[in-house]
């Protein structure tokens, strides 16, 4: 596995510590000021906000589709006009004025995949 997989995080909410790996996570989002992680089979609350969050995550392979939602592109599955479907089969948005970026890193990740899928 490489590094990115292996990276863990140790969050903390209401005196409970959530330790959860980064590939395990699906997607983030913000709901009603609680921060949530959506792993396969649960959701963990976290007491961070999203901007907190987005940065510790930058460089790993999240991106932010919505002003409340960060998602896994290892997860996505279809990137469509104004949403995202992941594997676990749910949706998450993606807002109009972030909607170019997210094209141009998931194109790029698509890319970088497919590169070492031929070296390999």
């Amino acid at each position: 596995m490489n590094h990115e997989e292996e990276r863990e995080y140790i969050w903390e909410h209401k005196g409970q510590l959530v330790h959860l790996y980064g590939r395990d996570i699906y997607y983030i989002h913000l709901q009603e000021r609680i921060v949530y992680a959506h792993t396969r089979h649960q959701t963990y609350a976290i007491s961070m906000s999203m901007n907190e969050l987005e940065e510790q995550l930058k460089g790993q392979l999240f991106i932010r589709t919505h002003y409340s939602y960060l998602v896994h592109i290892r997860h996505l599955v279809v990137l469509r006009c104004g949403e995202i479907l992941l594997r676990n089969g749910e949706s998450v948005p993606v807002s109009k004025s972030r909607r170019q970026q997210v094209v141009e890193r998931v194109n790029g990740y698509f890319r970088q995949l497919e590169n070492c899928l031929k070296l390999g």
